[in-house]
């Protein structure tokens, strides 16, 4: 089955800037890859951002066997960096599983977790930062914890410059042109603005211009390149971007790095039943047990699986508490 990437214009695709603002606004976007049209049982058209909240599972959910199962993937990677693993993956799993798995990718982590709110997915690959949000964890459940390359159950934010920047911390980039992921992203936001708000500082004022790139390996080339001073960004897509674009990456450095944070979580939807969960966990576990799997999960920068154990449980505890914190200083918006 031929899988194509297929998107919808928008005004301003893939990088937004905001001189003097802490973030960006954002308009929903779903890019659909390959057969979503014909097999999604919920349009797309559907979507709409909303607040999440738990409710009654949409009708068609009544006979989950008659359809496929929806993944959606948040924009980790670009959609050049993840478009073809993500469909890759979908292939797999619909072949372990004898029916359809349709790949979504999201223009911005808020949209998948909207729509898993929304009850229009089954399965999300998301940030560890975007499950923390409470109103996710009401309404989906962790199924597998990917293991990353470079970082095993944990991975870090890093803060990135060129090469022959003289920068030795944060505080040395007052001034400079900042680059973000996404404002749920934990390794690509959420961290750098606790750092700044650690030392009473905003985004906003504290860099002269902040953007949001929308994926971490489009911030690591736009450092590379110049485009901006420096960026926050996931540790195990680093290392998956250095081993891609080594000539690119001799011109990058990692200016300072987080404390260990738990892998993003797969999840899945609450009112998807306890048997197509199970057959979707084995069908996960078997990818990392063959070559063509193994293949697959390293596209996505991951090396296999394990379930979310108590350590796990514990550091996203710990997060859901610095975000409760946050907020309170007015860090994060609500």
């Amino acid at each position: 089955m031929a899988v194509g990437v297929v998107h919808k214009d928008r005004a301003s695709r893939g990088h937004t800037r905001a001189p003097g603002l802490p973030w960006a606004e954002r308009f929903p976007l779903l890019a659909l890859l390959g057969l979503s049209l014909f097999l999604l049982s919920c349009h797309s058209q559907d979507y709409q951002a909303v607040s999440l909240s738990a409710g009654p599972p949409p009708s068609q959910a009544a006979s989950p066997g008659l359809r496929p199962i929806r993944l959606g993937l948040a924009p980790i990677l670009s959609v050049q960096g993840s478009g073809e693993a993500l469909a890759a993956l979908c292939q797999a799993l619909s072949r372990q599983l004898g029916r359809p798995v349709v790949p979504l990718l999201g223009s911005d982590y808020r949209e998948i977790n909207d729509m898993l709110g929304l009850g229009q997915l089954d399965v999300g690959i998301v940030c560890a930062g975007a499950y923390a949000d409470p109103r996710l964890c009401r309404v989906c459940e962790p199924l597998l914890v990917p293991l990353l390359i470079g970082g095993g159950a944990t991975y870090q934010s890093c803060i990135v410059v060129q090469e022959a920047n003289p920068s030795r911390s944060m505080a040395d980039l007052r001034g400079a042109s900042f680059e973000f992921t996404d404002s749920l992203s934990l390794t690509g936001y959420i961290h750098p603005v606790a750092r700044l708000c650690g030392m009473g500082e905003r985004p906003g004022t504290f860099f002269s211009t902040v953007g949001f790139s929308h994926s971490h390996d489009r911030s690591l080339s736009m450092v590379a390149d110049g485009s901006v001073t420096a960026a926050a960004v996931d540790s195990s897509v680093f290392s998956v971007w250095k081993e891609r674009h080594p000539e690119a990456a001799r011109r990058v450095r990692i200016l300072e790095a987080s404390d260990l944070f738990p892998s993003p979580p797969i999840v899945v939807e609450n009112q998807l039943g306890g048997e197509p969960k199970e057959a979707l966990r084995q069908a996960f576990l078997t990818l990392a047990t063959h070559a063509e799997g193994k293949a697959i999960l390293h596209k996505l920068g991951w090396t296999g699986f394990q379930q979310p154990d108590a350590a796990w449980h514990r550091r996203m505890d710990r997060l859901n508490r610095l975000f409760g914190k946050l907020r309170a200083k007015n860090c994060l918006a609500s």
